[in-house]
């Protein structure tokens, strides 16, 4: 039995681990920002200047969750995306992705991602990520 096992009890395992995917989603978004202006102009910002703003999974999915988020604001006329610090974007993470290689390529190639709101995405989190900005009502 682990530590944690020992600390919480089986109980408290299961609850902590639903808190604990509870709180991914919350850290991931922190991976973006956003803000819609009077005029229905979106900023998004890419957030991670201390990594040029590369893609590691919690960015793949920060970024669909966004798109999918904004997607249901029909008063967005227009999307604005830039990235936080001295870049925009430097492209794969390798080094975070080939932490958990296997576990993280599955995530990105399971199809439907889970972020294509009508229910018939077929797209995987490698392609939402640039797919699903097609779909804003702009």
């Amino acid at each position: 039995m682990s530590n944690l096992h020992t600390m919480v009890g089986r109980q408290g395992v299961r609850q902590l681990s639903k808190y604990l995917k509870h709180q991914r989603c919350q850290f991931s978004c922190l991976r973006t920002t956003s803000t819609i202006d009077s005029n229905g102009i979106a900023r998004v910002q890419l957030n991670r200047p201390e990594k040029m703003n590369s893609l590691d999974l919690e960015m793949f999915e920060a970024i669909a969750k966004k798109a999918a988020d904004l997607k249901q604001d029909k008063s967005i006329r227009a999307v604005i995306i830039s990235g936080n610090g001295p870049a925009f974007c430097t492209g794969l993470d390798v080094k975070s992705m080939a932490g958990s290689f296997s576990k993280n390529l599955d995530r990105l190639l399971e199809r439907p991602s889970g972020y294509n709101s009508d229910g018939d995405g077929i797209g995987n989190l490698a392609q939402d990520v640039g797919y699903l900005w097609r779909e804003l009502p702009v």
